[in-house]
């Protein structure tokens, strides 16, 4: 997990996926964009816009991908996202064609994220 601030993306040492990620956030006003899927680099990069009311924790489930990575930004309102490694929790069946994860277990972290 990569935590950091977005007024501070000049000073990270950063993967180039990334960095063009948080490029095309800094060139695109996301707030304006209906939820949905947007092609940054073919099928390689996207970004989703999403709305949603935050759920409580007991009604959340776990989730990790093998082929992508989630790069989070919070554009309004406040989320905890919580964190732990997927070595020390409960595999269900992997979704290949969703690249979705979902596991069973405990936090390790926890990160409140305020906009």
């Amino acid at each position: 997990m990569i935590f950091g601030n977005i007024a501070d993306v000049g000073k990270m040492d950063l993967p180039g996926t990334v960095k063009l990620c948080l490029k095309y956030y800094a060139e695109n006003d996301l707030i304006a964009k209906k939820p949905g899927s947007y092609i940054i680099d073919g099928k390689k990069i996207f970004v989703n816009v999403a709305e949603y009311e935050t759920e409580l924790a007991t009604e959340r489930f776990w989730e990790a991908h093998r082929e992508y990575i989630d790069l989070h930004v919070l554009m309004e309102g406040q989320e905890r996202i919580d964190v732990s490694f997927t070595q020390i929790m409960q595999e269900k069946p992997y979704d290949a064609a969703k690249d979705m994860l979902v596991l069973e277990g405990q936090a390790q972290a926890g990160v409140d994220m305020l906009h």
